[in-house]
């Protein structure tokens, strides 16, 4: 599962992990290492030319001690 690119949602978390990324001093190089992932992988991902994968976003969050809940729609 991908997040679509373009929209502001995405540019949205783009920013979160980067304040996220500057408050815990944690670099682009730590980042990368941690997922697998070259420093310019993270580079592309933060500037929105290539996708976060969902799995990805899930782990920056747990590496940057951010607490990820995921909630269902009620339906009504």
């Amino acid at each position: 599962m991908k997040i679509n690119k373009t929209s502001k949602d995405y540019r949205k978390l783009n920013d979160f992990i980067r304040n996220t990324m500057r408050k815990e001093k944690v670099s682009q190089k730590d980042l990368a290492y941690r997922l697998g992932i070259d420093q310019c992988g993270i580079s592309k991902r933060l500037s929105g030319t290539t996708d976060w994968t969902m799995w990805e976003i899930i782990n920056v969050f747990d590496i940057l001690g951010v607490k990820f809940e995921y909630k269902e729609r009620e339906e009504q």
